[in-house]
């Protein structure tokens, strides 16, 4: 096809390994006679890095978590924001495309196609902000059900990695291997759970912090990855069907099960 490739081999995969790959294709696409090229990391054994790699960004990045739960979703690239789609209003304006608030967004503003469950709102703390601010009942066609406020704008950003998520995937690496960089498994948590207003835990397992994942991310395309990654069966749920005002039928899936999921990891 006349495409470059440059391919960089190890016997053991580090971050490395990947940085010096990076500035061989910056320096090879400057040459218009290679560019563009395209760059392949093959190792025989990829060293799992998550933790080292979440542990950096916290404690040498710019980026801190906002003063509430709602910043990330209503200020365009936010401090939290370590990458986020760029968009504004002429994007998926109105509710006749696939853009995530004609999904998410209440029936009275977009289409309002996912209803959130009670089985998985009850896994909220009534104090949690994540609860009290990121949900909402829907007063349009389709009145009654519980929508997810974090898509509500049709051209708003959507950030896909923020630090929120690097304090967990942190606390989980560091629980599973034993150890304590950066922080214990526990501080990393409790700071999460600070920020929505929810008590402290005393202690932390695994399980812990991947419901903390759960309530954190949610709606934000984890949760079916995270139950790959752990080997976990998706949660069963003879789905239900309703006949709404628009005589479409619409599926209320599980929630965890609603989600379009985007990563994995790696420790």
């Amino acid at each position: 096809s006349g495409t470059s490739v440059a391919v960089e081999i190890k016997r053991r995969g580090e971050i490395d390994g990947v940085e010096q790959l990076t500035r061989y294709l910056e320096l090879m696409n400057r040459d218009p006679h290679l560019a563009p090229v395209t760059g392949v990391f093959a190792a025989q054994q990829i060293k799992p890095q998550a933790r080292t790699l979440a542990n950096d960004v916290i404690e040498n990045g710019p980026a801190s978590l906002t003063a509430t739960v709602t910043g990330p979703f209503r200020t365009r690239n936010s401090i939290e924001s370590l990458f986020e789609i760029q968009q504004n209003d002429q994007y998926n304006a109105g509710a006749s495309n696939d853009g995530l608030a004609t999904f998410f967004a209440p029936s009275d503003f977009a289409r309002g196609d996912v209803a959130v469950l009670a089985p998985f709102l009850s896994q909220f703390d009534p104090t949690d902000t994540r609860f009290t601010l990121l949900f909402t009942e829907d007063q349009g066609g389709r009145a009654g059900r519980i929508r997810s406020t974090k898509w509500n704008n049709f051209g708003q950003n959507i950030p896909i990695i923020r630090l929120a998520e690097m304090y967990l995937i942190r606390a989980e690496a560091n629980r599973e291997l034993g150890t304590s960089i950066g922080a214990t498994p526990l501080a990393d948590v409790n700071t999460i759970r600070e920020r929505a207003q929810v008590a402290p835990l005393t202690s932390v397992t695994v399980a812990d912090i991947l419901k903390e994942r759960q309530l954190e991310l949610a709606f934000e395309g984890f949760r079916i990855h995270d139950l790959r990654r752990r080997r976990v069966d998706a949660p069963q749920h003879a789905a239900r069907r309703h006949r709404d005002r628009d005589q479409h039928r619409v599926p209320e899936l599980h929630p965890e099960m609603v989600e379009v999921e985007m990563l994995a990891l790696e420790y």
